[in-house]
């Protein structure tokens, strides 16, 4: 296929999945030729390996560990549509990346608005700044710190980030101008670098209020802004065995709710995880990602939590992710999944605390009247405080209260004759 057909392919992906809903934000996705930016995937995997829907890793650290990528166009969408980027607007993006969000930014904009990107990454920049180039997309890259904003300049109508941070920047706040639109991935569960919600919020005089909140994950913001970001892996628990001779990946288990295990711990909870758990299903209001799983996942405290992120065969290129609860001592795990469709699978694995404590968060989520995101409102302060509230009054953990990470890795076998795999 050629781009221009696979662009449409991904557009019509987009739609379904409800992440395209205006005509600017199609128009966008389908002008730009994301190959541009990412040539050596082309190169390497073709073209429709580029146009897949998926996250693709641009930079390495010198552990292995990704600090720069082209994300996944269902997020990148899904934040177009909420920032509301209009013709002629002045757009600050913090993190250029690939560079290939700056030119669906600059599409938007139109020749009588403006894009600048930030990022500290020089050869980032670089890269960047010549596809944008080639591209004939005008944008201005500029190598510094995005936490300081760029000192002198004019507010912004619109500004993005496209890396994780911990609290808002006084800068940021500064050089929004009034009523602006600023958009940014702020951590809720702690170091995973996809444990977080995209707020979208507005400025008022004194604050910013969130118009918008979905569940999302970026890599962190590098520089002094970054926040106490673990240099070491999150806890996390790998879940896999071989039958026949086929490797087969159940799920990954990251979060704060790992830290405190030991590694006997963690080797229970990775068997209990290939288990058969007993499943319930609930029928929802709207998409799981934006009504029960917030819930879950912000309505807690860190320790006990987990992320699931599933590869089972039943939830292949569905999207689906789970938050829930695993106990100490690895024995009892209870995990709410969905994705952007009307249900939630809940699963109970063994029993004990994290079964009863996923039990009474969700009857709590339904005593306050199944709410959504929409009934989310963050506001960050310039001193550097955020406030969550939920209509019902219950109590929400403010982001960036996740726990410290550290190493760690589990694998469990199933089966006779399957051997435990480490996910490389």
């Amino acid at each position: 296929m050629t781009s221009r057909a696979l662009r449409r392919a991904l557009v019509a992906d987009l739609e379904r999945l409800g992440a395209v809903r205006s005509a600017t934000v199609r128009k966008a996705f389908l002008a730009v030729p994301r190959e541009l930016f990412l040539p050596e995937v082309a190169a390497r995997e073709g073209l429709a390996r580029v146009y897949a829907n998926e996250v693709h890793v641009t930079k390495r650290d010198a552990r292995g560990w990704p600090i720069s990528s082209s994300s996944q166009p269902t997020i990148m969408a899904e934040m177009l549509e909420r920032l509301d980027v209009r013709p002629g607007h002045r757009v600050l993006e913090i993190g250029a990346g690939a560079g290939y969000n700056a030119a669906l930014l600059s599409t938007l904009v139109g020749p009588n608005g403006s894009v600048t990107s930030v990022e500290i990454d020089h050869d980032l920049a670089t890269r960047a700044a010549a596809a944008l180039r080639g591209g004939g997309y005008p944008v201005r890259v500029v190598v510094a710190d995005g936490e300081l904003g760029l000192h002198g300049e004019r507010p912004f109508d619109r500004i993005i980030l496209t890396a994780s941070a911990d609290r808002v920047a006084p800068p940021w706040f500064e050089q929004l101008a009034p009523s602006g639109l600023i958009e940014l991935p702020l951590r809720s569960l702690g170091d995973a670098p996809w444990d977080m919600v995209v707020v979208t919020f507005r400025k008022e005089p004194d604050h910013l209020r969130s118009v918008g909140v979905v569940l999302g994950g970026f890599m962190p913001l590098r520089g002094v802004g970054g926040g106490a970001v673990s240099a070491g892996a999150p806890p996390s628990v790998h879940v896999a065995d071989v039958i026949e001779g086929k490797r087969h990946l159940h799920a990954d288990l990251v979060g704060p709710g790992l830290a405190s295990m030991t590694a006997s711990a963690r080797r229970r909870l990775a068997a209990l995880a290939l288990s058969a758990p007993r499943v319930l299903t609930l029928r929802l209001d709207g998409p799981a990602h934006s009504t029960v799983l917030p819930f879950v996942a912000m309505s807690r405290p860190p320790r006990g939590l987990v992320l699931v992120r599933h590869w089972r065969e039943e939830f292949h290129g569905r999207h689906w992710w789970g938050f829930g609860l695993a106990s100490r001592d690895g024995r009892s795990l209870a995990v709410a999944t969905g994705g952007r469709e009307p249900l939630c699978r809940v699963e109970r694995y063994g029993d004990g605390p994290a079964v009863t404590g996923l039990d009474s968060v969700l009857n709590q989520w339904k005593g306050a009247g199944r709410p959504s995101t929409d009934d989310l409102v963050v506001r960050a302060w310039t001193d550097g405080r955020i406030t969550v509230t939920w209509s019902g009054g219950y109590p929400v953990r403010p982001p960036g209260m996740g726990a410290g990470a550290r190493p760690g890795r589990a694998v469990a076998r199933r089966r006779a004759g399957g051997r435990a795999v480490p996910r490389s």
